[in-house]
């Protein structure tokens, strides 16, 4: 199964942290992670994704980049203190590809955990793509076979 993890673009200032949205940087540098990624990219099944607007915005930008007809779920398993136990769940009965989108530190510790390289776990940037290949989804049953973000392109 391909699993691909991505962080939410940069977000602004607001009064309650799950209200914060997207800048416009942060929906141009999400734009060009999938547009620079598309052709190594399959159209995936469906989009999960955190209940926090900034993430929200930045599957709905996912969608729109990927095409095709992906489900959008919105689950608190993506929130940023949730724990990589709680997502693999989430993937159970799933073939894929698949796409989540999250925060930090979630994204990094799940990119860890996944690929039992625990090195991973600090270094997920704002709008990057991390993409992954899993025989099943546990720890370390995961294959890291390429990672992208606005710096690199």
């Amino acid at each position: 199964m391909q699993l691909y993890l991505m962080r939410h673009g940069e977000a602004g200032p607001a009064t309650r942290d799950a209200e914060r949205r997207l800048t416009d940087r942060g929906r141009d540098d999400v734009a060009q992670v999938l547009r620079a990624s598309r052709p190594r990219l399959d159209t995936p099944e469906a989009v999960l994704c955190s209940p926090l607007a900034r993430a929200r915005q930045t599957a709905a930008i996912a969608l729109r980049e990927l095409g095709g007809h992906a489900d959008l779920l919105v689950t608190p398993a993506l929130m940023p203190e949730s724990s990589p136990h709680v997502v693999v769940d989430l993937l159970d009965d799933r073939v894929g590809p698949v796409m989540l989108v999250g925060h930090q530190p979630l994204m990094g510790r799940l990119l860890a955990w996944l690929t039992d390289h625990p090195e991973l776990a600090g270094g997920f940037a704002t709008a990057g793509l991390a993409v992954l290949e899993l025989v099943a989804p546990g720890r370390g049953c995961g294959t890291l076979i390429w990672q992208m973000d606005p710096a690199s392109l």
